[in-house]
């Protein structure tokens, strides 16, 4: 399969295949380390695995479950595994729950502040799994943001 780049600018398919980018960045690499005399050299490390035990947790959810609270608007795989960890194991557990409660519990759970987008969905979430008809405009998480 041909990349958009490879077909529509041929000087950076020319560039790789003569290695001419790879010695760019050694001799970059050598310059920094050579005139920067008190500095120690740059060494390319390779990326560190830092999940944190939420993360962790969040991979134990059954994918059963994920994909059933997967079914609500604006719950993606992600969400669905925070709603698992805090209790939620299908759609019709949430009617009637406290989104604002669940998004405390989730801020607990973690550690730490969950972007606010999380609760806007949990409110989503709640109104979803409460009405029989929902509103469409009222199933898009942004439309559950809140009033300034």
């Amino acid at each position: 399969m041909r990349r958009l780049w490879q077909s529509r600018t041929p000087v950076f398919d020319g560039a790789k295949r003569s290695g001419h980018l790879e010695t760019q960045a050694s001799t970059n690499e050598a310059y920094w380390n050579s005139s920067m005399p008190n500095k120690k050299p740059r060494v390319a490390t390779p990326p560190v695995e830092t999940a944190g035990a939420w993360e962790v947790r969040r991979r134990s959810a059954p994918a059963s479950v994920i994909a059933n609270l997967s079914r609500i608007p604006g719950v993606g795989p992600s969400i669905a595994a925070d709603l698992y960890l805090l209790g939620v194991r299908e759609v019709a557990e949430l009617r009637g729950r406290n989104a604002e409660s669940l998004y405390a519990k989730l801020c607990r759970e973690v550690g730490g502040h969950v972007d606010r987008c999380a609760l806007y969905v949990f409110r989503c979430a709640v109104y979803f799994a409460s009405e029989s008809k929902p509103d469409p405009e009222l199933l898009k998480w942004w439309n559950w943001k809140d009033a300034r």
